[in-house]
């Protein structure tokens, strides 16, 4: 019953709206009842496919690439068999799931908000990498925008000239992509880690006497969050 469910929010014939929390929904069926989800797993990931071809909110297809993360880490240590299945598994307009699924998730990877879901997709993107499986190298994604020097572009000129990118080997994008994420947690990491200095300085100062009242009021109410950067970067790391 909770897999018809899942399936009829994965209908393609219905508004994307519609399919908003299907996401979510999955998520917790994988977390929670994954033995009962193993045996559905490649109609899942065809349904999935189908209706992130049909969506154009990128919403929806950012947590259905979530989704897919989350199949990567339940697969391992067989990651390479996870990809030998999504290259069995057709897509339209692709070789396979496999060159559909990443081709968006390269894109999708940017965008893709919360710290959960980042954590696992970034993970996921380097457990896959890390098989060095000979179908990756074989498949191309968007690399980065050509600008055009046509001038000044116009919204009407937007919708019909579509935007040109180059393309690069997929193990390059994913490569790309952890230097970015593990770039973000180090800067966030070194921020907080000014904050931690800032609320010691002010802290100083009360001891000093040289604050105010409102100063040491200010200094007791903002809150350290080193740890949880530090233990996101410590994760990534040991996926590396």
């Amino acid at each position: 019953m909770l897999l018809s469910a899942a399936s009829r929010l994965l209908d393609p014939e219905l508004e994307s709206s519609v399919s908003l929390f299907v996401g979510s929904y999955i998520l917790q069926l994988i977390l929670h009842l994954p033995s009962h989800l193993s045996p559905h797993i490649p109609e899942l990931i065809a349904a999935i496919v189908r209706r992130m071809q049909t969506s154009d909110i990128a919403g929806l297809k950012s947590s259905l690439v979530v989704i897919i993360a989350r199949l990567v880490h339940l697969s391992a240590p067989n990651v390479d068999q996870f990809i030998n299945l999504l290259l069995a598994i057709p897509a339209q307009g692709y070789g396979s799931s496999l060159a559909y699924i990443m081709s968006e998730w390269s894109q999708l990877q940017g965008e893709i908000q919360g710290a959960y879901q980042i954590k696992v997709t970034t993970t996921a993107l380097a457990l896959l990498i890390s098989t060095r499986h000979p179908e990756l190298s074989r498949i191309e994604v968007n690399g980065h925008l050509v600008k055009t020097s046509a001038g000044i572009t116009t919204r009407s000129k937007a919708r019909v000239t579509p935007d040109n990118w180059t393309k690069i080997p997929l193990p390059s994008k994913i490569f790309a992509l952890l230097a970015d994420t593990l770039a973000e947690i180090q800067e966030q990491v070194g921020d907080d880690a000014d904050n931690i200095d800032e609320e010691d300085s002010d802290w100083e100062e009360v001891q000093n006497g040289d604050a105010t009242p409102q100063d040491i009021m200010y200094s007791a109410s903002v809150p350290s969050n080193a740890n949880p950067s530090v233990e996101h970067l410590n994760a990534m790391a040991k996926v590396f």
